[in-house]
């Protein structure tokens, strides 16, 4: 059994399906390093995305450039900081502390950003680019200003401008879909008195451009398939033809309670905003312990469904990045209709099943780390003090330890040591709890003939709530798995046992 639990590790990991649960990983996974090098490529540092999985000089090139604007340090962390800082910038999701960027003196990266997200909103004609950085910015911005005008947006008009005010507008995703969704069935243009005709026109072309861009955007997130960058000349126009395919598709996943009738489901208005609105209120979005099991259930009795999850975790990409909080709602509204097999659940299962594993392979990992060092435990049977002249811990087979302490002894020292003894012991029966309850739930998979790396992704799963549980207990008892090395007690020298 537990050989079949590592091959299956083994196998989800070459894959690139979980992250290594080797302390030493070699390297950052392929999957995100895919994501990353797309993301250096919207934000203006590489001339062109390559879709490699794996560094290259090009890659490299435009992470020195990523460095030195966002003042970063070139050492062994560097992508691990280029991708904590580039998921703020670019993510949908996540929020942008704007107060740190525009302090930070890194006005460059800001504006790299700036004009990506005007880009997104369908106010920019081309992504920025190392030769063209932030040509037209200024513009966008005040077609940014003049859509929140038109749309009454904020009670303030926005300064067009890269400033605090504007760009906590810009780069607040979820507030711009409820403001839309606030705003009733029909979404109402409010010109200034005494505006020309030919104005109004522009103006509404911005502001239809702009709607349509934010809907395209929630609607990627919450998993349908919509262009990922303008290709149209017109920007109207592809604003329009990238709908055309997700609208119909999104409210056929609705209940029949929230469609619109059939002749107005191709319309950008406030039922479509807020009914985007709900499938990421986080009032009831988070996952109840049966309906992750009706999941997991579904996905193990359909073969069919199981066959284009399996497919579909394949090409995520960025997907698994952003969006993720708006999945687990939209899978529940499927539960409620009892759909089988529709595009936007399959991928949405996926989404959630490869991310829910992924966070307990890390719990995982830092458990097999405390086995490990437990193991070492077990076999030492002498163990020093922090000063081996003041105290020495002997254990037996069974494990019943005795401590030899120097009368002469530190006693502050002594307890110390003493203590630190104590939480290793502990600490490894907490990582003898999370493997058994993974051998525990690999079992039940390979019951229903389900092996290799797409079973021990179900069983992580399935003990993702046990894990965490394990985790907060050992946390309450003083208990930190990725603090082993607080806890480690030094190796006496031969001369000394």
């Amino acid at each position: 059994m537990v050989d079949m639990l590592l091959n299956a590790l083994d196998e989800a990991e070459a894959r690139g399906v979980l992250p290594p649960l080797e302390e030493e990983t070699g390297g950052p996974e392929p999957e995100r390093i895919a994501v990353l090098r797309n993301r250096l490529y919207l934000m203006g540092y590489l001339a062109r995305d390559s879709g490699k999985t794996f560094p290259d000089e090009d890659m490299n090139e435009g992470l020195v450039l990523f460095a030195e604007e966002a003042s970063i340090p070139q050492g062994a962390n560097l992508f691990e900081e280029a991708w904590t800082v580039l998921q703020e910038l670019v993510s949908f999701e996540t929020e942008t502390n704007l107060i740190t960027w525009l302090q930070s003196g890194r006005e460059t990266l800001l504006k790299r950003a700036v004009h990506l997200r005007l880009f997104a909103f369908g106010l920019m004609e081309r992504p920025p680019k190392q030769r063209r950085l932030f040509r037209n910015l200024d513009k966008a911005l005040r077609n940014f200003s003049t859509v929140a005008k038109v749309f009454s947006l904020t009670r303030e008009e926005l300064p067009a401008e890269p400033v605090g005010k504007t760009l906590a507008v810009l780069f607040d995703q979820e507030g711009l879909v409820s403001r839309f969704a606030e705003m009733g069935d029909r979404l109402l243009l409010h010109f200034p008195v005494g505006i020309s005709r030919r104005e109004k026109l522009a103006w509404k072309s911005l502001a239809m451009t702009f709607v349509k861009s934010l809907a395209r955007i929630e609607l990627w997130l919450l998993g349908y398939k919509t262009h990922a960058s303008p290709s149209e000349p017109n920007r109207f126009e592809h604003a329009r033809l990238s709908l055309r395919a997700a609208l119909p598709a999104f409210w056929k996943d609705q209940d029949k309670e929230f469609r619109p009738p059939q002749r107005e489901r191709d319309r950008i208005d406030g039922r479509l905003f807020r009914r985007m609105a709900q499938l990421r209120d986080p009032g009831d979005a988070s996952s109840e312990p049966e309906d992750e099991e009706e999941l997991i259930s579904r996905v193990l009795d359909e073969p069919n469904t199981q066959k284009e999850v399996i497919k579909q975790m394949r090409s995520l990409g960025a997907r698994l990045y952003d969006g993720i909080k708006r999945v687990w709602r939209t899978i529940k509204n499927f539960f409620r209709r009892a759909v089988r097999a529709v595009k936007t659940f399959i991928v949405n299962t996926a989404r959630f099943l490869k991310e829910r594993a992924r966070q307990t392979a890390e719990q995982v990992r830092n458990a097999f780390r405390a086995i490990g060092s437990g193991v070492r435990f077990i076999v030492r049977r002498v163990f020093a003090g922090s000063d081996p002249g003041h105290i020495m811990f002997v254990h037996d087979r069974d494990l019943d330890f005795e401590a030899f302490v120097d009368h002469r002894a530190d006693w502050s020292r002594v307890r110390a040591s003493s203590r630190r003894l104590i939480l290793r012991a502990r600490i490894m029966t907490y990582g003898l709890n999370i493997l058994s309850a993974l051998i525990g739930a690999f079992f039940a998979v390979i019951k229903r003939a389900l092996t290799g790396w797409f079973g021990i992704l179900l069983a992580l799963v399935r003990i993702g709530r046990s894990v965490a549980r394990i985790i907060r207990d050992a946390a309450a008892a003083g208990l930190l798995f990725d603090r082993l090395e607080e806890i480690e007690l030094p190796q006496p020298a031969l001369e000394e046992v």
